[in-house]
């Protein structure tokens, strides 16, 4: 990871590249709490790969649920793991009903015509 001016993490994905719908990224270190210099904490922050770069990368708890439904609740399992980005939408927190981005596993595509596939 090259540091970002005089940072030890990564530059953030939604301000450097912008985020899509549907765009695919791969987990590339546990995503852990992080707090930030005001104060303020992400639920996970962790860095991802997108487009062969590396970019930081904070998931809320709406994102934690639908990730571990697929991959394990021990966040060290997702590390390689994909996910892709599903917008914004409304999600509870302390502060009721906000916007707020969601991630989701990328399913396991499995062709039929390999042999060696197992169901």
């Amino acid at each position: 990871m090259i540091p970002n001016s005089g940072s030890k993490f990564a530059p953030g994905l939604s301000k450097s590249v912008g985020l899509k719908k549907g765009m695919k990224v791969k987990i590339m270190t546990e995503p852990q709490e992080k707090t930030w210099k005001d104060g303020k904490k992400s639920f996970l922050f962790c860095d991802v790969e997108y487009n062969g770069a590396v970019y930081g990368l904070a998931f809320n708890k709406t994102t934690y649920y639908a990730i571990s439904n697929e991959y394990g609740e021990d966040t060290a399992e997702w590390i390689s793991k994909d996910v892709t980005y599903d917008g914004m939408h409304n999600i509870k927190s302390p502060m009721g009903n906000v916007q707020g981005h969601v991630w989701l596993p990328v399913e396991e595509v499995i062709d039929l015509n390999d042999e060696k596939a197992s169901f």
